[in-house]
């Protein structure tokens, strides 16, 4: 099971200013001035600048995106899928009583599967933007995660292709440990 692109928003932007780049070096190769090129691709003489010496030192491929920044996910898209794979099999299958998924369960069973633990926090941001999930209805106190379910579908959500399917079952109440 997949998982979503980290952040494609910011895959999309590294992607363009890269082209930019790149065509500066076209340019570069065909002999433009810097001034000139500056005007044609309607950035600062100073961005020119600094592409020209990179340019120059190692050639189109020093101007290529580095990738992301910031630290690599904790959880292999592997170990995601394993985790997610443990979410469909249900609650009550992962040894906890009910079919209420809480993100307080979900971090338990992604520290038993995996070995890394989570803030709750962020745990829904990993069910919520690596995976894709939303909450069913809540009805519960705050914090609760009512039996998280979600079928692929062609007619789910355009981004994610994705839609979320409600369980059919009674909401309980989740009472901390």
């Amino acid at each position: 099971m997949p998982t979503i692109p980290r952040r494609p928003a910011a895959q999309r932007e590294r992607d363009r200013l890269q082209g930019r780049r790149l065509r500066a070096a076209e340019l570069f190769a065909a002999g433009v001035r810097q001034a000139e090129v500056a005007r044609q691709l309607g950035v600062s003489a100073q961005a020119v600048s600094v592409w020209h010496r990179r340019f120059k030192a190692g050639g189109p491929e020093d101007l290529r995106s580095k990738g992301p920044s910031g630290p690599a996910p904790r959880l292999s898209d592997a170990q995601l899928a394993t985790v997610e794979q443990a979410l469909i099999d249900g609650a009550n299958a992962n040894g906890f009583v009910g079919k209420l998924w809480t993100v307080d369960r979900v971090a338990l069973v992604i520290e038993r599967l995996t070995g890394v633990r989570h803030h709750p926090a962020h745990v829904w941001a990993l069910l919520r933007h690596r995976l894709g999930w939303t909450a069913g209805p809540c009805s519960g106190p705050s914090g609760v995660l009512p039996s998280v379910s979600r079928r692929r579908s062609s007619g789910g959500s355009p981004r994610t292709g994705r839609e979320v399917v409600p369980d059919p079952v009674e909401v309980e109440v989740a009472v901390p440990a």
